[in-house]
């Protein structure tokens, strides 16, 4: 469900990381005794967890349904999502009932979307520094857009369409 994705090998072994909930989020830091915000830095909220901070965080989650409002992915929106277990089945169950460019493109957007999210975390807790839903979002566009001229074709079947902007 990685490996075989398109996206910078960076993002897949970072993908993989999260899929083996080896990220250093505030809980992984808490068992470690290391010095940690504790709380989710998009929402300030809850613990900050892995399954959090992508799956349940309101701020990810509005992220979420913007990227799958505007690539007609309604598999990422976060009402449509089922009793979340664990993350790998949640990667698994993520692409919905696509098939074939759009669920390798669903895939890749899955790992941008997931990439940008984790980018924008660090920024909040390095720089002080804070972006809107609709800044993190115009982020994604344009990464989306980089990927597709560096190959990402399967990509494409989910945003080369004319969508009012």
């Amino acid at each position: 469900l990685v490996w075989k994705v398109w996206a910078p090998s960076k993002c897949k072994f970072f993908m993989w990381l999260l899929l083996q909930n080896r990220l250093w989020t505030a809980d992984r830091l808490l068992l470690r005794e290391w010095p940690n915000c504790y709380f989710c830095p998009l929402c300030v909220r809850n613990l900050e967890t892995a399954q959090h901070l992508f799956l349940e965080c309101p701020f990810s989650c509005s992220v979420w349904k913007s990227v799958g409002d505007w690539c007609h992915c309604h598999s990422f929106d976060t009402v449509n999502w089922t009793t979340i277990e664990d993350l790998p089945s949640w990667f698994h169950n993520l692409i919905g009932a696509l098939s074939g460019a759009h669920a390798k493109g669903a895939r890749s957007m899955a790992i941008l979307t997931i990439w940008t999210l984790w980018g924008e975390r660090n920024r909040r807790i390095f720089d002080d520094q804070l972006k809107p839903t609709s800044r993190v979002l115009d982020e994604i566009k344009e990464a989306a857009r980089m990927w597709m001229s560096a190959g990402a074709k399967h990509l494409a079947a989910l945003v080369d369409h004319p969508i009012s902007e």
